[in-house]
């Protein structure tokens, strides 16, 4: 590839492709697009918008109450964080919920993906064992039941919408949360 071809200096009327190792084309519409010049603006911002975070995001109960994580800057969330390409929803999810409360999971069920406008969430509920403390970027640790207004206004958008969705589904005898059969289809 010559340096010409790398800053789009192609003679008038060129639609030469550059030909890239098949792991750094890209794999969107803008694609498809002949090597005319760089992107318009819109088009920027459209791809930068619409890449959401893929974010694992873990509820646990403790006596009947939600484990939530407080961050730095004050804001009340469900425990929980992005994705590493080289793991699962499911890994990212026992790690988060290590790395955030020190408790270790049990056993994670998978509920519903949930998407808020920055993050595309895999919802889990954890049974886990060990003494929840609060670690990595988790400043402090709160309980929270649905009549908490006070934690609730605290609390992400994101979460508030998430702990709704799981405490309308049905539980099992034993407490755990069943999926609708619809969900399982």
């Amino acid at each position: 590839m010559t340096t010409d071809a790398i800053h789009g200096n192609m003679p008038e009327g060129s639609c030469a492709a550059l030909h890239l190792p098949a792991k750094m084309r890209y794999r969107s519409a803008l694609s498809r697009r002949t090597v005319a010049g760089p992107l318009a603006r819109a088009d920027r911002q459209d791809m930068k918008t619409n890449v959401k975070r893929q974010r694992a995001t873990i509820i646990v109960e403790i006596d009947r109450r939600i484990l939530l994580v407080e961050n730095r800057g004050g804001l009340v969330l469900l425990p929980g964080g992005g994705v590493h390409a080289d793991e699962s929803r499911l890994q990212a999810a026992a790690r988060e919920l290590t790395e955030e409360t020190r408790l270790e999971a049990q056993s994670l069920l998978f509920l519903f993906d949930h998407e808020s406008p920055t993050n595309r969430h895999a919802v889990f509920w954890a049974a886990a064992s060990g003494a929840a403390l609060a670690g990595d970027d988790a400043t402090a640790l709160h309980l929270f039941t649905a009549g908490n207004a006070a934690l609730g206004e605290r609390m992400s958008a994101a979460s508030r919408q998430i702990i709704a969705r799981f405490l309308d589904l049905p539980r099992d005898a034993a407490g755990v949360p069943r999926l609708p059969a619809s969900a399982l289809e």
